[in-house]
């Protein structure tokens, strides 16, 4: 039997964001609104052992998202939970192999599989 480890953690933040391409069926989006993005990061590992230990990660995690995505209006962006993961995964690239997914309230969203994961299917864009 193959065995494969990973860590996991989740964690949410308050971000302010827009679309200001949006098509006109969501020209609402255009407009900075809020959200509570909630975020899981999956880490995989070498072994057992706490390789990474998911307390540090999760507050180093935090820490960035509390600094890059700021709670207030005047702080917001345009990125997507897509842009948002890859901000993220960039902390870790090439440490080890990682998915991130963003949801929008813990509704919908988006994510990143880095190139070293087996799930890994590259992009036609």
């Amino acid at each position: 039997m193959s065995t494969q480890y990973f860590v996991y953690v989740q964690f949410s933040f308050v971000h302010f964001h827009s679309w200001p391409d949006a098509p006109d069926e969501y020209a609402y989006l255009r407009e900075v609104h809020r959200h509570q993005f909630f975020v899981t990061v999956q880490q995989f590992v070498g072994g057992s052992n706490r390789e990474i230990e998911v307390n540090n990660l999760q507050a180093q995690l935090v820490r960035f998202c509390e600094k890059e995505f700021g709670p207030y209006p005047e702080e917001a962006t345009t990125y997507s939970c897509e842009q948002i993961a890859e901000k993220i995964v960039s902390l870790y690239q090439g440490d080890y192999p990682t998915i991130v997914t963003v949801l929008e309230d813990n509704l919908q969203g988006g994510g990143v599989v880095t190139n070293d994961h087996p799930a890994y299917r590259p992009s036609t864009d």
